[in-house]
């Protein structure tokens, strides 16, 4: 018997030049001319925005701009971006940035209609307000794949990250213009192409994974390994940032369907105890547990060698990714964090569901050395 499951994938739409086709996009999804757009800081500039709007207006759209603060995304931040998106009574919402910008925006598409706080729907404790707002996400930083995943990341007050799921979080349209990453900085670059890599290798290697999401998986990891370092050491190559944009969204995809696991456990919980930027702290949590995950499943972790293109196998896996991710400039060092504290973030509540995803079971004997393997690696 043959089982096959796989959620809904977004359309998605790319070539250079792509998001001068916003308005037309806008007019097909929706009747509504007043469509609300969240902006990436990385990506404001007076410019940009007045063309922004011009595009929209030559499609007869009215345009309503919020420019996220900089940093990952916070509750509080998505709370005003609805209240902006309320009063403009918008009919549809834009999200074009990194993957903070997709993760607020996939939020506020679904919060138009709430009339509780956000906080009430952290960890699905309550079902998001049906009949969201037609969205569409312009992803510009080839790593999280949040534009093609029904999840949303945001920080609480006291700094904890707490996930928010349903398949309306997933937007109607994912557009690729390879042109708007053109001026991305290396260090971004490359945090973001580690992480799409990370997202694929848990999603094609932990207890959810399938065959046939696999596909996704493999591709993904390829294109990264591939295009990665070009675009690193080639910025304005714009065939390395159309391949490392459709990377990121396959991983997504990748981990729509099966998730992730105790790398991205690690990263989380180091997201909670310090300002380590997401891909960064994935890689880490890759590095730290990658051997050890590879020692119980050295079958599983071999098509990745080959999708990475590492002619030793699974055994030589480990290593190759260290040197990858060192060879790309990650910072693997982290300041001011103990490794019982991050061990006892590993196991809260909100990081459960990508522990229990982990191939190989963990015990908290297993938890604490991960923690110091981790807080190791810039040695």
């Amino acid at each position: 018997m043959h089982d096959i499951s796989l959620g809904r994938i977004p359309a998605i739409a790319g070539a250079p030049g792509a998001a001068r086709d916003l308005g037309t996009h806008v007019a097909d999804l929706t009747s509504s001319r007043r469509s609300f757009i969240l902006l990436d800081p990385a990506l404001d500039s007076a410019e940009r925005r007045a063309e922004l709007i011009e595009r929209l207006g030559e499609s007869g759209i009215a345009a309503s701009l919020f420019v996220l603060p900089p940093g990952e995304p916070k509750e509080v931040t998505v709370e005003a971006a609805a209240d902006q998106a309320r009063t403009f009574d918008a009919g549809s919402v834009i999200a074009i940035g990194g993957g903070s910008t997709m993760d607020a925006g996939k939020l506020v598409a679904s919060l138009i209609a709430a009339t509780e706080r956000v906080s009430v729907y952290r960890l699905a404790a309550t079902p998001l307000p049906k009949g969201r707002l037609p969205l569409i996400c312009v992803p510009t930083t080839a790593g999280t794949g949040a534009e093609a995943t029904a999840v949303s990341v945001l920080s609480a007050p006291d700094g904890i990250k707490y996930w928010f799921w349903a398949d309306g979080l997933k937007p109607d349209l994912i557009v690729h213009d390879p042109a708007l990453a053109l001026g991305l900085p290396a260090a971004v670059t490359a945090a973001t192409g580690v992480d799409a890599l990370v997202h694929a290798i848990e999603a094609s290697t932990n207890a959810n994974a399938t065959a046939t999401n696999n596909i996704f998986a493999y591709r993904a990891i390829a294109l990264v390994a591939e295009y990665l370092p070009v675009a690193f050491a080639t910025p304005a190559d714009l065939e390395a940032r159309a391949r490392l944009l459709e990377a990121a969204t396959l991983a997504g995809i990748a981990i729509d369907n099966a998730g992730t696991a105790i790398a991205h456990n690690i990263g989380h919980a180091l997201g909670s105890l310090a300002p380590v930027p997401h891909g960064r702290a994935v890689a880490i949590g890759m590095c730290a547990t990658l051997a050890w995950n590879v020692e119980s499943h050295p079958d599983v972790y071999a098509p990745v060698a080959v999708a990475m293109g590492i002619a030793g196998g699974a055994s030589e896996l480990p290593a190759a990714f260290l040197r990858f991710v060192r060879d790309v400039g990650i910072d693997l060092h982290v300041r001011d964090v103990q490794a019982e504290a991050l061990a006892k973030q590993m196991a809260q509540p909100e990081n459960a569901a990508m522990l229990a995803s982990n191939r190989r079971a963990a015990t908290p004997d297993d938890l604490l050395r991960h923690a110091e393997a981790a807080l190791a690696l810039a040695n």
